[in-house]
């Protein structure tokens, strides 16, 4: 029925183009409770073509009805000609009046708006449900989907991995698309079946509208099925967004849209030699040439921007990704060098290190203080209460033995003695005894003692056993052959060697000669003084005497200088080889006995060599051992559980030991927690957390785990940036210039596959048609005549030609009643 408008008043009329026919939805229930069959045939059956006479018109019903499975009893009301009103009957009524189970028929009208496309999804809800041969909805869609696409689902889901399966080139998309429908458009080109689900405005009629785009540019016939009108709709809206709805017959009613469809097949008829005129204009070849290369710069940059993607998510060289990294991070932040330790600190599990980081810095800051007693300490690692008691022990012994020693030393020399000297005196007792066994007698123990009155009277002559044996050797030199001149008084060398050098002159010439034999004073000197010598009055002899006297000259020089030195004694006054060489001698072992003794702190003040023998100073010193042999023992078992610094400090502190102890009562199980947490640091970890202190030790403990992270984030992304360089485009005009490059190449990929779309759809209207002797076109001309008749035939005809002109897209095997009413979830 339909409303029109006669002058002034509307009038309902009978839609010619619509046909008459049962009521879908109640046999569809029929079927339904009553478990039985009822055919499609019956269902679609339009009753146009039976005779108009009512007469007629209810027998050929009744017989339809009477071969089917509905049971109908018909009466006499069935086939009166008069129409009466549809009563508004209630159910107790109806139950009343008539019998359960029986269905008559009477000839009432009613008039309203009855959806029947619902009904249509019935059979095959029903075709599902007798086949059940799926467990899930799942199961269902893995059976259409291809079997290596099935592992990659199962192994490793990425819910973009179709979009490097086809190639840019093979898909022709003229309207803008977004990755997710990308990926289902390359995975439908698979070969696989899909749901695409999501609420309205998340692209679904555009991802089919650039399907239906890319098949039919392909040579394909597509045919989309929607339960709602307003689906169709905006996908065709679309389709005309893109030029392409003439080529598009959008059907919601196969009889009511069936003239509108007619209308347009006709003008397509109509348009074939306007479409091979619009394509002959265009330059195919370029245009496809023009499409590869924008296709394949997509697939080139995209590729690299893949590249990049999996350099930027990839979590196999820190554990995390990059991205994670850059986000994290503050270049711009405090950091400290991690070079060399970053490879043990991966990203994941770095809370475990996080978690030793604020323990240590929590013990760090109270027990590393620098007022602090225990700071300077041996390692408490595996203490208990037995070591905890032994230290206790330990630091009440320490002062009660040091006022032992001291007063056992104080009752031999008089002086009280620390116990570090005293331990000293124990480790320096070799040199000790090679100091006693220098002091060989009473003489070299005089010389001893001389010098140390003297270092007592002037600190600033201090012995040299160096310069000693300097002049050891010169002076012993002097008594080389011939030796020296020992006749002559020492104020008298000067005029004889004066007396002797004119001898020697006057011997070059005669006359000088003769002069000095027969006029000079000091011939007879001369000659007594060679004779002193066992020398004769010949010219060698003269250059012997000259030699002997050089000699003595010499030794009287250094004689001179040893009498000069201070801590020098005892000088020989008879200058005889032997002498001499006994006299150094004695000084050297004296001077090496000094240099031992005076390196022991304050050996002076405890033995007092000026008053002692050499016997009584050697059983002082033996004793003086005595007493210190055992204080190394108790220094090392003392070192098991103290430093020699704190040590030092207990015996400097009178009192640092009972605070030394009362911190330990307090501080043991920390101190031993901290200890054995540092014991446990790998090297890398304590080497980080000293740079960490190093940088500022005043720092927070929130600040200096900020420090730790950024830094270690910046050496995982300088690590990652040098293995992947292209990372470090992002920074770069590079990177701008590919991201312009890859947007331009998609805007001309869209305009491009736009008009090959159109081209190749206009192709197909031409591509084989077929030419009568008279040149005309005789391929749509039984298709032309059929959609201009005034009054087309059944239904069936535009079923039929849509079914020639379609094709769906459907696996190989799908039933054929099912091709064209799928399931849209």
């Amino acid at each position: 029925m339909e409303l029109s408008l006669q002058g002034n008043e509307w009038s309902l009329n009978l839609r010619k183009d619509v046909s008459i026919t049962f009521n879908k939805s109640f046999l569809l229930a029929y079927a339904y409770y009553n478990q039985v069959k009822v055919p499609e045939e019956l269902i679609e059956q339009s009753l146009d073509d039976i005779e108009r006479d009512s007469t007629v018109f209810r027998t050929a019903v009744y017989k339809m009805l009477k071969e089917s499975p509905v049971e109908i009893n018909y009466n006499p009301e069935t086939f009166i000609n008069e129409l009466i009103s549809f009563g508004q009957n209630k159910r107790a009524d109806m139950e009343k009046e008539e019998e359960n189970g029986m269905l008559k028929l009477y000839p009432q009208a009613v008039l309203g708006m009855f959806p029947q496309a619902g009904s249509y999804l019935v059979p095959d809800y029903l075709h599902l449900l007798e086949e059940d041969g799926y467990d899930d909805i799942e199961q269902f869609f893995l059976s259409r989907t291809r079997q290596e696409e099935i592992n990659t689902y199962n192994n490793s889901p990425d819910y973009f991995r179709f979009l490097n399966k086809v190639k840019e080139e093979e898909t022709f998309t003229p309207f803008k698309l977004d990755a997710h429908q990308e990926n289902a458009l390359k995975a439908i080109k698979q070969g696989n079946s899909l749901v695409v689900q999501g609420p309205p405005g998340t692209g679904k009629s555009q991802l089919i509208s650039n399907l239906i785009s890319d098949f039919i540019a392909r040579g394909k016939r597509v045919l989309l099925v929607c339960q709602k009108r307003a689906a169709l709709d905006v996908v065709y809206e679309r389709l005309s967004a893109g030029d392409m709805a003439p080529f598009a017959a959008l059907v919601h009613d196969f009889k009511n849209d069936r003239k509108t469809i007619f209308s347009q097949i006709n003008d397509q008829i109509e348009r074939v030699n306007e479409y091979q005129f619009k394509n002959n204009s265009l330059d195919a070849i370029q245009l496809e040439r023009k499409f590869l290369q924008a296709s394949r710069k997509i697939d080139q940059i995209a590729e690299q921007f893949e590249e990049f993607k999996q350099m930027l998510f990839d979590e196999s060289e820190a554990g995390v990704s990059v991205k994670e990294l850059y986000l994290n991070s503050d270049r711009e932040g405090e950091m400290i060098s991690l070079k060399q330790e970053y490879r043990s600190f991966p990203m994941v599990g770095i809370e475990d290190f996080e978690l030793k980081l604020r323990h240590y810095f929590t013990y760090h800051n109270k027990f590393n203080r620098e007022s602090y007693t225990w700071r300077s300490r041996k390692r408490f690692a595996g203490f208990g209460m037995e070591e905890l008691n032994k230290m206790k022990s330990i630091l009440k012994e320490i002062p009660v033995y040091q006022e032992e020693i001291s007063k056992k030393v104080e009752k031999l020399l008089g002086a009280g003695m620390e116990l570090k000297a005293a331990e000293k005196v124990f480790l320096g007792r070799e040199n000790l005894k090679e100091m006693l066994r220098h002091l060989k007698d009473d003489i070299t123990f005089g010389f001893f003692q001389h010098i140390v009155h003297t270092r007592d009277v002037n600190s600033d002559s201090f012995p040299d056993l160096l310069w000693l044996s300097t002049m050891r050797r010169t002076l012993m030199g002097c008594f080389d052959s011939p030796g020296p001149e020992l006749s002559l008084e020492t104020k008298d060398l000067g005029a004889f060697q004066k007396a002797l050098q004119q001898k020697m002159k006057s011997r070059r010439r005669l006359f000088a000669s003769i002069k000095w034999h027969l006029f000079s004073k000091d011939k007879t000197w001369l000659n007594k003084v060679l004779a002193s010598n066992n020398l004769r009055r010949k010219g060698k002899d003269y250059n012997t005497l000259e030699r002997m006297v050089d000699f003595r000259l010499n030794l009287e020089h250094n004689v001179t200088k040893l009498k000069s030195t201070k801590w020098l004694t005892e000088i020989p006054e008879f200058y005889l080889r032997d002498v001499f060489d006994k006299w150094f001698e004695r000084e050297k072992d004296a001077v090496t006995s000094y240099l031992i003794f005076d390196s022991f702190r304050n050996f002076k003040e405890y033995f007092n060599t000026t008053s002692i023998s050499m016997a009584q100073f050697i059983q002082q010193v033996n004793s003086l051992y005595e007493i210190v042999i055992d204080i190394p023992t108790k220094m090392d078992q003392w070192r098991v559980y103290l430093r020699d610094a704190r040590i030092d400090m207990i015996l400097n502190d009178a009192g640092l030991n009972v605070k030394m102890i009362s911190t330990l009562n307090d501080d043991f199980d920390g101190l031993c927690d901290f200890d054995n947490l540092k014991q446990n640091l790998s090297e890398a970890e304590r080497a980080v957390i000293d740079r960490l202190i190093d940088v500022n030790e005043m720092a927070t403990e929130d600040e200096l785990l900020g420090l730790f992270k950024n830094s270690l984030r910046m050496a995982w992304i300088d690590h990652i940036e040098t293995k992947y360089p292209i990372l470090r485009s992002i920074n770069s005009l590079q990177f701008e210039r590919m991201q312009a490059d890859l947007q331009q190449a998609v805007k001309d990929k869209l305009n491009i596959s736009k008009e090959i779309t159109l081209l190749k759809t206009r192709e197909r209207t031409y591509a084989n048609v077929e030419f009568n002797r008279l040149n005309n076109m005789v391929t749509y001309r039984d298709l032309a005549h059929q959609v201009n008749k005034s009054r087309c035939g059944p239904s069936v005809n535009l079923c039929s030609i849509l079914k020639m002109r379609s094709s769906t897209l459907y696996p190989a095997g799908w039933p054929v009643q099912r091709r064209f009413r799928p399931f849209f979830p």
